[in-house]
């Protein structure tokens, strides 16, 4: 029986074959769990959108309170802009956040709570900007799917993360659990439509190209061949 060791990002790739003797056994798939591109490919989006929109586990470990602190500072500036949260809460997590704590901006719809949502066409039909400043994933589906549908991502340098992300061609990569460079991220998007038309439609071939679904099933059945 063939085994092999599969992951999604060179940070683990390098961890996994520095510190154990799989290396012969190790295999790095490009794409995550992959995406259905064609669920995505015509999704039609609402003219004269102005939603940051962050969209996981209200975990602190995703960058909720870094995503949230950073809209508190761009509010100010962008009242006409949405700083938008979806996910539901993680309550068996050590890690767990809780949106409750900040009444006052729910309040003053400094942000936008929303709740779990599983139709995930309908929230990047209407996002501008896709936002997750999660301090390591293996790949994140969330970026990979606004990718998919024609949406820039902000994400930060973390493990899994930086690599859904092509810096300046398909979304920006920001400093991790840095809120003023997280910002001057968001804002940078923010004030460039016409870029963020330009990673909008790379983003798609990236999608297209290194997380169709059905590439990544090609390379893992390839591996038990």
């Amino acid at each position: 029986q063939r085994l092999c060791i599969i992951v999604q990002n060179k940070n683990d790739y390098r961890f996994i074959s520095q510190r154990f003797k799989y290396h012969k056994k190790l295999r790095l798939i490009k794409g995550g769990s992959g995406v259905d591109i064609e669920k995505f490919e015509n999704l039609k989006k609402i003219k004269n959108c102005k939603n940051v929109v962050f969209s996981g586990r209200l975990v602190i470990n995703k960058g909720i309170k870094e995503f949230i602190e950073a809209a508190k500072l761009l509010k100010k500036e962008f009242p006409d802009w949405n700083f938008v949260i979806y996910g539901t809460n993680d309550y068996n997590s050590h890690d767990r956040f809780d949106i409750k704590f900040y009444k006052n901006e729910l309040k003053n719809k400094i942000i936008i709570y929303k709740g779990y949502k599983n139709n995930v066409t309908k929230i990047l039909q209407n996002t501008s900007i896709f936002c997750l400043p999660s301090y390591r994933e293996g790949m994140p589906k969330s970026v990979l799917e606004a990718a998919a549908a024609g949406v820039p991502s902000i994400v930060v340098d973390s493990p899994g993360c930086k690599e859904s992300v092509i810096n300046n061609i398909t979304g920006l990569i920001a400093k991790k659990k840095n809120i003023e460079d997280l910002a001057s991220k968001i804002k940078y998007l923010i004030l460039n439509p016409k870029l963020r038309e330009k990673m909008s439609y790379n983003s798609k071939k990236f999608a297209k190209k290194d997380a169709s679904i059905k590439r990544v099933t090609k390379d893992i059945f390839s591996l038990y061949a």
